[in-house]
C-alpha cells in the first residue's frame, strides 16, 4: 500500500500557516513479512516486520533510521547526530547499533553496514515483486 503524502498543518493562533509537514508512507506485505517505509522531517525509517501466530501478530525484526536530507559521513567527525542514524535489530540478541556514538568501533560500523544492506536487499525484493 502506498499512501499519498499527508500534510500536518500547525497554524499559529491568529496568523498564517507557519509550517506544513509532509509525510510519505509505503507499506507492503509479502507472505509472512511486511515492509514499512516512511519519510518525514528530514528522516527516513525502514522497518521490517514478520507476522507470527494464528492471529498474525506483527513482530518487529529490523528498524533502520537514516537522514534523508544529507549524505552520511561517519568517522571522527560525523555529520549526523546519533538519533538520526541507527539500526535496531530485534532478531536474536536484540541489539541497537549507533555508529555515530561509537565511530572508533569497527564491530559496530560493520554490523551497522551489514544490517543496512539486509534491509535494503529486502526492500529491493519487495520492489521487484511490485514491478
Amino acid at each position: 500500500m502506498l499512501r499519498f503524502p499527508t500534510e500536518h498543518v500547525e497554524p499559529s493562533v491568529s496568523g498564517p500557516i507557519s509550517r506544513i509537514e509532509r509525510e510519505y508512507v509505503f507499506t507492503h506485505g509479502l507472505a509472512d513479512r511486511e515492509i514499512f517505509v516512511t519519510a518525514s522531517k528530514g528522516h527516513s525509517l525502514l522497518a521490517l516486520y514478520r507476522f507470527c501466530g494464528f492471529q498474525r501478530y506483527r513482530s518487529a525484526e529490523l528498524s533502520v533510521r537514516l537522514p534523508s536530507d544529507r549524505d552520511i559521513a561517519i568517522g571522527e567527525k560525523p555529520n549526523v547526530d546519533e538519533q538520526s542514524l541507527y539500526v535496531l535489530d530485534f532478531r536474536g540478541a536484540r541489539r541497537a547499533y549507533h555508529p555515530v556514538k561509537e565511530p572508533d568501533s569497527p564491530e559496530i560500523q560493520q554490523a551497522f553496514a551489514h544490517l543496512l544492506k539486509d534491509a535494503l536487499s529486502t526492500l529491493r525484493e519487495v520492489v521487484s515483486v511490485l514491478t
